[in-house]
This record gives structure tokens, C-alpha cells and sequence, in this order.
């Protein structure tokens, strides 16, 4: 169940020539039950942070041969200076004989963004075993990346990440953070809008490239967090090891209260050069 963005965060993409022409305009969410998800009990994030610096809204818009226009929201991570790095199922796929759009927020609050700090998207790269039936050991591949328009804005940088041969210190013990736009209860229809941080702990592997958290204690991610980054702390550096896919919980009202999945960033290096070559060109 998707669920409605604010008229504000509407009002971000209409400004830039696209229309909310209907009530189906809404937030992405991360789920089993297709849930994609924000911060649960987090705290935000000042534009001075670390995290701050390095992780973006993504709003993304598609419209069907008839007109009709649907949006949604995510969140990501810079990996290159006009690249970012989110889940696939924020990568917008055009309905046949429809179009597709989407754009970069560099603010910590969506409904302050403004012309110069939006960036258009101009390539979009999914996963190519995205939605594919695969073993269990491969995940479900929710990755994609995304190109934009120009550079990115002054006081924002590149993320920094974890080597994939340092996944061992990733443990039960580890304080992970979590980082996103998403909804701060999945019990409401209210969706947050501001960046917001969240700690976590690891529950264990799902498989060889997912890590689950527990979220039974009511924090974590929920609707609109997907495609955002997964912290850890390594010598004063904040270094980005996860992308936010999913949520399990029990019902409708508490579908963020149980686990979350994270796909591991250092699993997928053969797609991100893929992508990164497709955007060369």
C-alpha cells in the first residue's frame, strides 16, 4: 500500500513542470507487503551532519498514455558527483506508451527545496535481476542508480563506504544508522518530509547479500526510507555499507514493527560499474 505525499512536496515537482493531476499521486515505501519506509523514532538530521552531506530525496514521477500521473518519494546516497545510489524499486519505469521523470533533493527538509536544489534526472539504471526469480542466496537485487542534470550542490559530497572485505565488523553488536525521508509512524496517513536519522541493530544475514535488522522495538525504516543508506561508524567516518529495501510487520498499522532488510553495497559492484559506464556515454 503506497500511501499520499504532502501538497507541499507536490507543489516541489509541479514547480519544475510537472502536474499532481491526481489523488494517485504517492510516497514509494519499503515492504513484503510493498511497504517502503521512513524513519521510525528517528531523530533529524542538521545539514551540518555527515549524513546530511551525502544522502537526497528522490522523487519520482510516471504517467500513463491517458495522462494519468503517479508519484512517489525515496531516498539515496551520492556515490559519484552526479550519481546516486538507491533501491531499484525507486527507479521509475515508464508505463507502455507513458513517460517518466524524476529529480534529485538536496535538502533536509523537502518542502524547503527550491530551483537550486533540485537536479533533474537524466539516466536511470535498475538491476538487471531485479523482479527476477533468482536462489535465495542472491536476494531480490534492489539496486538502481540515478544520473543528474549539472553538479550537486555546494555543501554536499560523495558518501563514503565500507570495503566489501570489512563486512566482517558488521555484527549484532554494531550501532548501525539508518537514514531517510520517510513516514515516522506506519500506523498514520501523516508522511514526513524531513531527512531523519534512526539506530538499529543487526538481527543477522537474510542471505549472502542482505542483512536483516529487527525492528520490534519500534525504530527503523519505514515508508519512503527506501533506497537510503546504512551507516556504520569507522574511525570517525561515517562509511554507507546498506541501501534500504523492504519491511515485514504483522498488519496495516504496524507493518515497519518487525524487520527490515538492507541490501549490501559492496555485493553489487559488477552492476554499479555497469551503471556507471552506461552513464559515461
Amino acid at each position: 500500500m503506497k500511501k499520499l505525499l504532502t501538497t507541499k512536496a507536490l507543489l516541489v515537482s509541479a514547480a519544475l513542470g510537472l502536474t499532481a493531476c491526481s489523488p494517485a499521486s504517492k510516497d514509494s515505501q519499503v515492504s513484503y507487503n510493498s511497504h517502503n519506509g521512513s524513519i521510525i523514532n528517528g531523530t533529524l538530521i542538521p545539514k551540518e551532519d555527515q549524513i546530511a552531506k551525502v544522502t537526497v530525496a528522490i522523487i519520482g514521477v510516471t504517467k500513463d498514455k491517458t495522462g494519468l500521473e503517479n508519484q512517489f518519494k525515496c531516498t539515496g546516497i551520492l556515490y559519484a558527483a552526479n550519481v546516486v545510489l538507491t533501491a531499484a524499486h525507486c527507479v521509475p519505469v515508464a508505463p507502455a506508451g507513458g513517460k517518466r521523470a524524476a529529480f534529485i533533493i538536496f535538502d533536509t527538509d523537502i518542502n524547503a527545496a527550491s530551483k537550486e536544489t533540485v537536479r533533474k534526472v537524466v539516466d536511470f539504471a535498475i538491476h538487471e535481476n531485479w523482479k527476477k526469480k533468482m536462489p535465495e542466496s542472491e536476494g531480490n537485487s534492489d539496486f538502481g542508480m540515478l544520473k543528474f542534470e549539472g553538479e550537486m550542490p555546494t555543501g554536499y559530497e560523495v558518501g563514503k563506504f565500507l570495503a566489501p572485505d570489512k563486512h566482517d565488523i558488521l555484527s549484532a553488536e554494531s550501532d548501525i544508522i539508518v537514514a531517510g525521508y520517510g513516514r515516522i509512524d506506519d500506523g498514520t496517513e501523516t508522511p514526513n518530509d524531513q531527512l531523519r536519522k534512526g539506530h538499529v541493530k543487526i538481527a543477522g544475514l537474510l542471505n549472502e547479500k542482505e542483512i536483516a535488522f529487527n525492528q520490534k522495538d519500534r525504530n527503523g525504516v519505514c515508508s519512503g526510507d527506501s533506497g537510503g543508506p546504512a551507516f556504520i561508524e569507522v574511525d570517525g567516518q561515517m562509511l554507507a555499507w546498506g541501501i534500504a529495501s523492504r519491511v515485514s510487520g504483522p498488519d496495516e498499522n504496524t507493518y515497519c514493527s518487525e524487520w527490515s532488510f538492507h541490501g549490501l553495497i559492496g555485493t553489487q559492484q559488477e552492476f554499479i560499474d555497469s551503471a556507471m559506464a552506461q552513464f559515461s556515454k
